[in-house]
């Protein structure tokens, strides 16, 4: 990759990693996991300077599509650190997440910015934005997994198959696009909005309750709800177990982001590794 211009990277960067701050440490009670997992995603972003640039293409688009596309990438991160995915799933995951509504790009700015609802017409332009998305994508060659491509693709399928682009049903569609697109719903439902007020929590949250099985995964949609009724004020929070992380001063040359750090588990077994191979993490 290039060298990313210092303008790009502080109108990009900032805000994706303070909005990860903000959720899922008002999450995970585990500040010190959650903040290696974070800065291992913001590096997956900051040494690849064409995600940066479809980022800020899609910002100057759209501002709320891409704080959208922002908010959706960290919901998606929090649910899939509760199903224990491993540090590579949940970069795919991010990453997918952050570039799935990059096929708005090619819809008309009358209809994107439309203040009010869609006609049948323009709703069939917009339903194309996944496809548009997957292909920009592939020929934009990112360097990004399929399993992230398919996200842009499959976020707008649903379990009983009458989503789009592809009308496919449960197993046919990936489980990081599963995700997405609870993820993608709830945010869209919690929004401000011109043309309409946003729902509270519990509303959105029993919108995505009552089209499970319809729309949503049922597993996927009654953790995501425990994720979200988590209240940073009490101590409810959602715990990262067994493991405790030490983390050690000395630093990586090659990076500030990289801590070393000790993975002590019940045993009182040591392993060394570094904060850029971070094995998997239970959550209760």
């Amino acid at each position: 990759m290039g060298v990313i211009p210092i303008d790009i990277t502080f109108s990009i960067v900032p805000y994706i990693r303070n909005k990860l701050n903000i959720v899922l440490n008002g999450i995970f009670e585990d500040s010190e996991i959650i903040s290696i997992i974070s800065e291992n995603i913001m590096d997956e972003i900051i040494d690849n300077d064409l995600i940066l640039f479809t980022l800020l293409e899609l910002k100057n688009k759209d501002e709320y599509t891409y704080r959208h596309s922002v908010s959706v990438a960290t919901f998606s991160l929090a649910l899939g650190i509760s199903l224990n995915l491993n540090i590579k799933e949940l970069k795919e995951l991010f990453v997918g997440a952050l570039l799935h509504d990059i096929g708005k790009l090619f819809v008309p700015s009358s209809i994107l910015l439309k203040n009010g609802p869609l006609t049948t017409k323009e709703f069939e332009i917009m339903k194309d934005h996944p496809r548009k998305g997957y292909n920009y994508l592939i020929l934009k060659n990112l360097g990004i997994s399929n399993k992230a491509l398919r996200i842009c693709l499959e976020h707008h399928e649903r379990i009983d198959g009458t989503g789009y682009p592809n009308n496919l049903m449960r197993n046919e569609i990936g489980i990081l696009s599963k995700i997405v697109s609870i993820a993608d719903v709830y945010d869209a439902l919690t929004s401000n909005r011109s043309y309409r007020t946003p729902l509270s929590n519990t509303e959105a949250l029993d919108y995505i309750k009552s089209n499970i099985n319809s729309t949503f995964d049922e597993i996927l949609s009654k953790i995501f709800s425990k994720l979200i009724k988590s209240n940073p004020k009490d101590k409810s929070l959602i715990s990262i177990n067994p493991n405790i992380l030490e983390i050690n001063p000395q630093i990586h040359n090659t990076s500030l982001l990289r801590p070393t750090i000790k993975l002590i588990n019940n045993s009182n077994y040591k392993l060394k590794y570094t904060a850029k191979f971070i094995k998997k993490f239970n959550v209760n």
